[in-house]
């Protein structure tokens, strides 16, 4: 590896967020690695315009109810960052979600997004390749951190060793009776 990936810090966070499960994962992630990185955070909710009824009046009222919305979602979301000394900004804006996101990472120069993501699908694999956070990853001018909203409440399980009982115990010496050795894999 080049020397030049070797100074690679983690001082800019930018967190996408929609206010969902999805986010709520990305938002924990961003908390704490901010903490333990000592970096600042910046939280972007980004509203999807409906392109049609650009202009109409009844829209832009409709937008102003959004934006405002957003931002006291926003505000709840600075006072946990502020609570544990991270610096935390916040932007609503309205446009494409996938190409806000990169833009405001280019513009803030941010070292890493952490958006929140539904994964692929095990009977499709295609399903969620077109999803934001693919299309985030494949154009931000930073690394991109994907989280599943189920990663957490997995990290929060706990981990029960195994259950080594008098059957398996016996059932090594066994094995080895037969093969001469444990095998291992190849």
């Amino acid at each position: 590896m080049g020397s030049k990936h070797a100074d690679v810090e983690f001082r800019r966070i930018l967190v996408p967020v929609e206010f969902s499960e999805l986010s709520e994962a990305a938002e924990a992630t961003a908390l704490a690695m901010a903490q333990k990185l000592g970096a600042s955070v910046h939280a972007l909710h980004v509203i999807e315009p409906l392109d049609v009824l650009q202009g109409d009046p009844e829209v832009d009222r409709f937008y102003k109810k959004l934006e405002k919305q957003a931002a006291e979602a926003l505000s709840a979301l600075a006072g946990r960052f502020e609570a544990r000394g991270i610096p935390f900004t916040c932007d609503v804006i309205i446009g494409h979600r996938w190409s806000v996101i990169v833009g405001q990472a280019e513009e803030r120069n941010s070292d890493l997004i952490i958006i929140g993501s539904r994964g692929l699908e095990e009977g499709d694999p295609l399903v969620g390749l077109g999803s934001t956070s693919h299309r985030v990853a494949f154009q931000a001018p930073c690394p991109v951190m994907m989280v599943a909203p189920h990663s957490l409440e997995r990290r929060r399980q706990p981990r029960s060793a195994p259950n080594v009982n008098e059957d398996s115990r016996q059932a090594v010496p066994a094995a080895r009776g037969r093969s001469g050795s444990p095998r291992r894999a190849r």
